[in-house]
């Protein structure tokens, strides 16, 4: 239960409401108090009559209990919180300075994110009117939560059975992801504030101190990264920086400047929804890093990139123009939308048919619901040909914003209440792991799922809905609506004998053969599907025709292979997931030296459709392209295009490949980030070649190090794929390991290390054996076996010296101080 208490009324005139926060093992006043029994120690009645603002205190439960194993309630307190600030009347339409301590900090970074991502109206506005954020010895890396737990234990006299607290530790590196990422659009200032002392574990006898002290939050821990902001160390422990004694201390006096500067920038400007001015740091002008920024800054602008903005969004608009025939199946996916049912499941009557309309069906119902119930909130998921589980989680991650997500566990209690479009889903739902994690979706509260699929999943998704072919009148229709002015067609009962007998009237197949008369006659095109072998669209048991297809991606692209380059890029293309942005594309046709009419022929084609300044291609066509690619037919070559391919990824790992927190650095990364699905795709694609590019991926996996950890569960995929293709795997085995520690695999973990640390021994590689020990070293401390932890890390110096390498020896000495602490 969520409980508010004004400690100071400023009156009608105060330009602020100051909100306090408190921590884990926390309380709503005496966090806040250096003498719990003098009321008038009150810190935030003395800001609010030093600055003239209202002051209020938050009280959570924030028990200590409620945070044992691998609970963690942030999400649930994040809400409760929100939602109280909404509902507190006398805060209606205010301004508010949001000041947290410890864990505090954490339950507002949560409320903020939130707020900007669930769709809730209410809680937008309440995010929208937030004039600035301060944080107190918060620990927003995560790593500090045993030592935090600890030091409330101690203090409260309680010994709770907390178990491991660092297992919490991916839950906060997502949400500080997320949190960046909706930083910019939220666009206000903050104050960050770090202890500096530790807090003692024990007691004081005689004026003697008794035991040990802590650091409870690290100083790599206090920093959150904020743009334009670092935390300010202060000489008190994590305790008592929140509770200064007088109002000469630096907290109070750095914060009477920061709330007077806030109360002059609210009285200056109106309350603005935020998003409205958003901002991103610009990129180095070369074709490869500009790639992704622009829709970095759209994304950021417009909340979570995979939310439907209403009816009018343009991923519901129809490919075509307009959807003929199908009036009976978008009332059926509409009467799904408009019931209680928690999930269904838009297939073909043929299994395995695709392009035979599933998605305009969906995108036309969701358009329609979404007209009549315009407050609903939508997701709208496309999901890519053989995407697993991991890019599955982490594509839906990313689509509500939550940058980071690795495992289901993490995604789930992230997910905004609404309805789940997941287009493209049989790749997924082959898989049983797969179905697992479809079942737990559906099963999530306030989780509505709506799917198109090849197959039926029954006992996965529930309601099915049968997609048929197109009634003839609507297949003659679409056929003539795309056919070229300039050829003529013959009569009527002709065409439309070809469309029901060879097209089997199945919707991609019409869309792309009529595109067909800008090259041909109607006449050549008989000819040419005859002389390919109708054979090919025909399946004995298949008296729709389905088959056809398969004929008619190969006379597209026959008929495109004219123009110079046009089947590279549509190639190339089709390793973007996520559409290939205009940056890309010039990038390649400069890189090929094709002109842009090859771009022209793939979007008259209906091989690229742009929208939202991207250009997306359907996974039929782009299925089609890698497979004919790999196998060095029908026009397509993936030798051909993997110098392209290989220099253009190396080129974004290469700008992403620092440490440094530099602009230019941290836009690379962004690039890289932005790209990394893309990269994901090419490295199943390399990986699927008969003659697979070893040093391509042995170089790339060189530059990625560093940026594993930001798309783990992409990673997870990759990296197996990388080992066993590389001539020298130990790095691709290091860095999974280090992964699978971080998703709580200890035991993966070890096993890929030993791997890993045999193979650089056999290579002599002195570097690589002590970055394995050292890992080895984390595995053990984490595991709570600090005497193998020290030899590991003794093992790790000493091979960090014999190569004087400064960092390593820097990283190993601390994690012995850690240790020993």
């Amino acid at each position: 239960m969520v409980q508010m208490t004004r400690v100071y009324d400023a009156g009608p005139q105060s330009p602020l409401s100051l909100v306090f926060i408190h921590g884990l093992g926390g309380h709503e006043s005496e966090t806040w108090m250096h003498n719990p029994k003098d009321h008038s120690s009150l810190w935030p009645v003395w800001l609010g009559e030093d600055t003239k603002c209202d002051a209020w205190t938050l009280g959570y439960d924030a028990a200590i209990s409620g945070w044992q194993d691998a609970a963690m309630p942030l999400p649930r307190q994040g809400t409760s919180v929100l939602d109280r600030l909404v509902n507190q009347p006398e805060l209606a339409g205010r301004r508010l300075l949001l000041i947290g301590h410890s864990m505090g900090g954490l339950v507002i970074k949560t409320a903020i994110v939130h707020g900007m991502t669930q769709g809730v109206a209410r809680q937008r506005e309440l995010v929208g009117r937030i004039a600035g954020v301060v944080f107190v010895a918060t620990p927003h890396g995560g790593s500090d939560l045993a030592n935090l737990a600890k030091a409330v234990g101690v203090l409260l006299r309680t010994n709770p059975q907390l178990g491991d607290m660092t297992l919490h530790n991916a839950h906060l590196l997502t949400l500080a992801q997320t949190f960046l990422a909706q930083w910019a659009p939220l666009g206000v200032p903050a104050r960050v504030f770090a202890e500096s002392k530790g807090v003692l574990l024990g007691r004081k006898l005689w004026g003697i101190s008794l035991g040990r002290r802590v650091k409870v939050v690290q100083d790599t821990s206090s920093e959150p990264h904020l743009p334009g902001e670092v935390a300010v160390s202060l000489a008190e422990d994590h305790f008592s920086i929140a509770k200064p004694q007088t109002r000469s201390h630096d907290i109070h006096i750095a914060l009477m400047r920061f709330v007077k500067d806030c109360a002059e920038a609210a009285r200056a400007a109106p309350v603005a929804q935020p998003g409205a001015q958003a901002t991103v740091p610009s990129v180095p002008p070369s074709a490869v890093q500009l790639s992704g920024a622009a829709e970095a800054a759209d994304a950021t602008a417009a909340g979570p990139p995979a939310r439907l903005r209403g009816a009018q969004d343009n991923r519901l608009l129809p490919r075509e123009g307009t959807l003929l025939g199908r009036t009976t199946e978008v009332a059926q996916v509409v009467a799904f939308l408009d019931s209680s049912a928690d999930a269904a499941v838009v297939c073909a009557q043929v299994t395995g048919t695709g392009g035979i309309g599933k998605t305009e069906v969906c995108k036309a119902a969701l358009r329609e619901w979404l007209l009549r119930h315009p407050m609903q909130n939508a997701f709208y998921v496309e999901i890519p040909d053989t995407a697993g589980p991991n890019e599955f989680i982490d594509l839906l991650g990313r689509g509500i914003g939550a940058q980071g997500v690795a495992t289901v566990d993490q995604l789930l209690p992230l997910l905004p209440n609404g309805l789940y479009y997941l287009d493209n889903l049989e790749s997924l739902a082959e898989l049983p792991e797969g179905q697992d994690l479809l079942r737990r979706l559906k099963d999530q509260p306030g989780v509505r799922v709506l799917a198109s699929s090849r197959i039926a999943l029954p006992g996965v998704l529930g309601q099915r809905l049968e997609i048929g072919v197109l009634p003839a009148d609507a297949a003659l229709a679409l056929f003539k609506q795309l056919w070229a002015r300039q050829q003529p067609l013959p009569v009527e009962a002709e065409v439309a004998g070809f469309i029901d007998t060879a097209l089997g009237r199945h919707a991609l197949s019409i869309s792309l053969v009529a595109r067909l008369g800008d090259f041909y006659s109607f006449e050549e095109v008989l000819r040419r599907w005859n002389e390919k072998g109708s054979a090919l669209a025909r399946d004995a048991g298949d008296q729709s025709r389905q088959g056809s297809l398969d004929l008619s991606l190969r006379l597209t692209s026959e008929a495109l292979a004219r123009e110079p380059g046009a089947l590279a890029l549509w190639t190339l293309s089709a390793l973007f997931p996520d559409g290939i942005d205009e940056a890309a594309l010039n990038h390649f046709e400069h890189a090929g030296a094709w002109s842009d009419v090859a771009r022209q022929r793939l979007v008259r084609h209906h091989v690229l459709t742009l929208r939202d300044s991207r250009f997306h291609m359907l996974p039929p066509l782009a299925r089609h392209a890698l497979d004919a690619a790999n196998s060095e037919c029908a026009g397509f070559s993936w030798i051909a295009v993997r110098p392209l391919a290989c220099s253009y990824f190396l080129a974004l790992a290469q700008a992403a490949d620092s440490i440094a927190s530099t602009p230019q650095a941290l836009a690379g990364r962004r690039a890289l980030l932005t790209q990394f699905a893309a990269v994901h795709r090419y490295v199943i694609q390399e990986s699927r070649s008969p003659q697979p590019d070893s040093a391509g991926l042995q170089s790339l996996d060189f530059r990625l190090g560093n940026q594993y950890q930001f798309r783990v569960a992409l990673s997870v995929d990759m990296l197996p794929l990388i080992a066993e293709v590389v001539s020298r795997p130990a790095s691709a085995l290091w860095r999974l390991g280090d992964l699978e520690r971080r998703l709580g695999q200890p035991e993966k973990a070890r096993a890929l290390y030993d791997r890993a640390l045999k193979l650089y021994e056999s290579e002599q590689d002195g570097l690589g054996q002590a970055n394995v020990l050292k890992s080895l070293g984390d595995l053990e401390s984490r595991l709570g076996q600090p005497g193998n932890a020290r030899a590991l890390y003794d093992r790790a110096l000493k091979l960090f010296e014999s190569v004087q390498a400064g960092l390593g020896q820097a990283n190993a000495l601390k994690s012995l101080g850690d240790l020993e602490s």
